[in-house]
């Protein structure tokens, strides 16, 4: 039987006041809390645009397999002060806007 996943969903804004010119403003993120990882994240820019990314999308194309965007876990990047827990469905519709932007490996 395998391991029921555990997703919550958060965001946070960008640590500072003023966000750099091509920074993101607001993060977004599907995180599997019982793998600790970040399995999906959107990113909101100052003018609107919008990408996604998910471990499906930003998979290498050498046959391995990572399971987080994040190479560390979310706590640790943000220290939990700056995350705002959010709905499931506030995440889709902001996902369901989003543009596919591999980081890892762009294809």
């Amino acid at each position: 039987m395998s391991e029921a996943v555990s997703l919550t969903y958060y965001r946070a804004r960008w640590p500072e006041e003023e966000v750099p010119e091509g920074q993101p403003e607001w993060f977004f993120y599907e995180v599997d809390k019982a793998g600790d990882a970040v399995t999906r994240m959107v990113e909101v820019f100052p003018g609107g645009k919008i990408t996604r990314n998910s471990v499906e999308i930003d998979q290498p194309q050498d046959g391995r397999h990572f399971d987080s965007l994040l190479d560390s876990s979310l706590d640790d990047d943000f220290y939990g002060e700056h995350l705002q827990a959010i709905s499931r469905e506030e995440f889709e519709a902001l996902y369901a806007k989003g543009v596919d932007t591999p980081f890892w490996f762009p294809r």
